[in-house]
């Protein structure tokens, strides 16, 4: 994917207790096959608990991954940077709009380590 057109890019991650692939995503691709959304099944987690959030950041973080592309072998360092941007970028919008504490509590100390 080109730079200009990861640009325009929109990304998001939906929790949900839906279909899933590998049980845990659900992808939708756009008209060219690129990555819009990426359903993540959070149903079946108990996000009171440090274990269930855990799994919860984990599902997150590779749904983040694979929506922003970010193992994609780059040589250009600017797209590396994007990508991990992206990632870094979806995973703070996504935790900010679960409405369990414990999730953005865990999730903030991961990102202070």
């Amino acid at each position: 994917m080109n730079a200009y057109r990861y640009a325009g890019l929109v990304i998001g991650i939906v929790l949900g207790s839906g279909a899933a692939l590998g049980d845990d995503m659900h992808i939708t691709k756009d008209a060219y096959g690129e990555v819009r959304q990426v359903s993540v099944r959070s149903g079946d987690l108990d996000l009171t608990r440090a274990e269930g959030v855990q799994a919860l950041l984990q599902r997150l973080k590779f749904a983040a991954v694979r929506a922003c592309d970010a193992n994609a072998p780059d040589r250009d360092l600017r797209m590396f940077a994007f990508r991990r941007a992206c990632v870094a970028d979806t995973m703070d919008r996504t935790v900010a709009s679960v409405s369990a504490p414990l999730v953005k509590h865990l999730y903030a100390d991961s990102r202070n380590r």
